[in-house]
């Protein structure tokens, strides 16, 4: 399982739907949301779904980009 750490940047307004929306998402915990605009969350998915589940995060309407603060593989490495 893979796990990363982002700050998700949402437009101005819309921090809080967001995240409710991130929240619903299988894989996603959100923590809050810090200065106004960006989403503190944590995704967790094998490594290999993890780049379209930060892409299904992203391209939500409204979200502005997806900054990954920290990501750790090590308990899928042999």
């Amino acid at each position: 399982m893979a796990i990363a750490g982002f700050l998700a940047h949402a437009e101005s307004g819309q921090s809080e739907r967001l995240e409710a929306r991130l929240a619903g998402m299988p894989g996603i915990s959100t923590f809050g949301v810090h200065r106004g605009c960006y989403i503190v969350a944590v995704a967790e998915a094998p490594g290999e779904r993890m780049e379209d589940l930060l892409g299904q995060a992203r391209s939500l309407d409204g979200m502005l980009a997806l900054y990954v603060t920290s990501m750790t593989i090590e308990d899928e490495l042999p």
